[in-house]
């Protein structure tokens, strides 16, 4: 549980220091998200809500990003960017 609160502190300062968003929220399995700000062949990592990564994607020119085959719910995604961890959130409908 307290790799839950501190990923979702780092998120909170994730939020602040990055523009980057997410597009559409939400998200439906299987289809495709845009993550503005991220680096083409970056690996995004799927975080659940107890904090185990359960998935990686490679993203795809243009941000493109293809959503697991997940639950619905809200999930964290994590990547890399100019040496920095970003934490972002998803919902997946």
């Amino acid at each position: 549980m307290w790799l839950m609160v501190l990923l979702l502190q780092m998120y909170k300062r994730s939020e602040k220091n990055h523009n980057s968003e997410i597009s559409p929220i939400p998200a439906k399995q299987n289809e495709i998200v845009h993550v503005q700000g991220v680096t083409e062949n970056s690996t995004i990592e799927w975080i659940d809500m107890m904090g185990k990564v359960f998935a990686k994607s490679v993203v795809d020119k243009g941000g493109i990003v293809i959503v697991p085959q997940v639950n619905k719910g809200i999930y964290l995604i994590r990547y890399f960017d100019r040496n920095e961890v970003v934490i972002k959130r998803i919902v997946v409908e």
